[in-house]
């Protein structure tokens, strides 16, 4: 579907949407309102913010998000990096929120709308550089009785019921990236695992991940189910579920080692330890090439190029990511944790006994010869 016709759906919508509400006032609703539909905030340019205050819960929960070299940070999270996406997404929602019909402009009714400070769901406050409000928004909570949400500027007292209700969070780890590494498990090369005892094993495949073998194999053991598979694949997705500086966590011990190396020279180390029924998580990021990618003289094949384009992204994406979780330590769920911490007898089981053959009834059953009596 291209734009023209979504744009002309979204005529259609809003048409329809307004013809309902002129329906319902014309069946004896208040008059004492008028049609008004249009965006609640115009003419915002995005780049003079540099902070969003967003309180939610009638005031009970905040997030501040302030930029900090080109990026914003979660100041309620020690200022660790937000996800541009998720900011992006919540400048989107309150540009997004269009009026339906103006309520009221007397601010003595602004209580009973759930538009004041005290009883608004939700607030959202853009500012600039200089700590200048740009723009402020007030969102009400649904009403039980028709799921309707009021809006307005905080800076304006005319109360709007809004065309939809925008849902913005006031959850400081919602504006986190909350996945700390996706990695291809056919790419990974080795996984190393140390359990507090220095007792290590190391799980290796060299055919993209279709074998996975144990590097040293106990005599008469053999891997036991599919549990090594998981344990070898285990960072194909790892999620964090609250992070912490890591000078802020006291008696916390990291014996817990997992290593994993990657075909491009890319080597995660992962230190673990649980304190308080929590595991924490320090990540390690290298990239073990440091060989130099250079231009040849003459022409280059494409081949050639794609292999260095290659280094140099994987070697950037190391260096990102080794830059940005220097300094914190992660909380990661209970179930990820114990794969990054399976032993070796957890994956491992005695080779059974082969069964006895059964006998052959056709063949003759030998009887001990008797000595001769003296």
């Amino acid at each position: 579907m291209n734009d023209k016709k979504l744009a002309i759906l979204g005529v259609v919508a809003v048409v329809c949407v307004a013809a309902a509400i002129l329906v319902s006032r014309m069946g004896g609703v208040s008059q004492n309102t008028s049609l008004v539909i249009g965006p609640l905030i115009g003419g915002v340019d995005v780049d003079t913010i540099n902070t969003i205050a967003i309180t939610g819960e009638k005031g009970t929960q905040k997030v501040t998000l302030v930029k900090s070299e080109n990026r914003f940070v979660v100041a309620e999270k020690e200022n660790y990096p937000a996800s541009t996406r998720k900011v992006n997404e919540l400048v989107n929602q309150c540009l997004d929120i269009r009026t339906a019909e103006l309520q009221t402009e007397d601010p003595a009714f602004h209580a009973e709308l759930g538009l004041t400070d005290e009883t608004a769901k939700t607030t959202v406050t853009f500012k600039d550089s200089a700590d200048q409000t740009i723009v402020g928004l007030l969102v009400s909570e649904s009403k039980p009785e028709s799921q309707e949400v009021f809006v307005r500027q905080a800076a304006d007292n005319k109360a709007y019921l809004t065309l939809q209700s925008p849902w913005i969070s006031s959850r400081p780890l919602d504006y986190l990236e909350t996945q700390l590494l996706q990695v291809d498990s056919k790419k990974v090369l080795e996984v190393s695992v140390t359990d507090p005892n220095q007792v290590s094993y190391t799980l290796q495949s060299n055919n993209g991940g279709d074998v996975v073998t144990l590097a040293e194999l106990p005599a008469g053991k053999q891997l036991k189910g599919t549990t090594y598979r998981s344990v070898f694949s285990t960072l194909s997705s790892l999620n964090f579920e609250d992070v912490i500086s890591k000078d802020k966590v006291e008696g916390v011990k990291l014996d817990h080692r997992y290593i994993c190396k990657l075909d491009d020279s890319t080597v995660y180390t992962l230190n673990l330890g649980k304190k308080d029924e929590k595991w924490y998580l320090k990540l390690t990021v290298e990239f073990t090439d440091k060989s130099e990618v250079v231009k040849e003289k003459g022409v280059e094949s494409e081949e050639q190029l794609k292999k260095k384009e290659a280094k140099l992204l994987a070697r950037d994406a190391a260096e990102a990511l080794a830059k940005k979780t220097a300094n914190w330590l992660y909380v990661i769920p209970q179930y990820k944790a114990a794969e990054l911490t399976k032993s070796l007898n957890e994956l491992i089981e005695d080779i059974p006994a082969k069964p006895k053959e059964p006998a052959d009834p056709n063949k003759p059953v030998e009887t001990a010869v008797q000595p001769p009596k003296a």
